[in-house]
């Protein structure tokens, strides 16, 4: 489903208050595809879920948010839009994911642009099959959720 930019944030921060409370995942995936080529304005059928939201921007980006979908399987949705022709194989991305981060809305949206900003400068590590992210430690305090307090 298509939404304003302008309900970005609150969108993010309900997310990540339902995602906490019923200890599920969320993915956050901002995606820039190269300049000159036209973004994602629509979702592709049979790749996006009903339930996954988009937003695009004027600026070419898109941030898809995905509920209850781990880091792999929003790794997996952009290796098959990729596939089947709907984002050029050269999109860059930015990942953040609850509860690997677990962060306000605010901070959850900063890291997934942090990721995709790493992505432009070291792009090596964004391009191994669409597989690997930049790793960094999980921003966790004592306390609160992690990926093993998760239901399967």
């Amino acid at each position: 489903m298509r939404e304003a930019p302008c309900n970005l944030e609150w969108l993010v921060d309900h997310e990540l208050k339902t995602a906490k409370r019923y200890r599920r995942f969320l993915s956050l995936m901002i995606l820039e595809p190269p300049e000159n080529t036209v973004a994602a304005t629509r979702p592709v059928t049979g790749i996006l879920r009903e339930t996954d939201v988009y937003f695009s921007f004027p600026n070419g980006l898109v941030v898809l948010v995905m509920s209850e979908t781990d880091p792999d399987g929003a790794r997996s949705t952009l290796a098959r839009c990729k596939r089947i022709g709907a984002l050029p194989p050269e999109t860059r991305y930015g990942l953040a994911s609850f509860p690997d981060d677990n962060l306000n809305s605010r901070e959850f949206l900063a890291t997934g642009f942090h990721r995709l900003q790493d992505s432009a400068m070291q792009p090596w590590k964004m391009s191994l099959q669409d597989l690997l992210i930049l790793d960094e430690e999980p921003k966790t305090q004592p306390g609160q959720t992690t990926r093993d307090d998760l239901n399967p």
